[in-house]
């Protein structure tokens, strides 16, 4: 369950909230095709997507509840 706080912010970043968390499922679907895409890199040789693609793997685990 998730518990939901009243939140006192003005009607803009209300309405901006809701529209993030709205889109938030097609996010994480392009976050993911966004890492296969960067794993494909790597295994082709360009160098410098390691760290970028470790870092969204982490950010990924985290949404998905892998790790804390």
């Amino acid at each position: 369950t998730i518990a939901v706080t009243p939140y006192k912010g003005d009607a803009r970043e209300l309405d901006a909230n809701a529209r993030l968390i709205a889109r938030a499922p097609e996010l994480l679907e392009q976050c993911k095709l966004f890492e296969e895409l960067l794993s494909t890199l790597i295994m082709e040789g360009h160098s410098g997507a390691d760290l970028e693609r470790d870092n969204l793997q982490a950010i990924l685990d985290r949404v998905e509840g892998e790790t804390a």
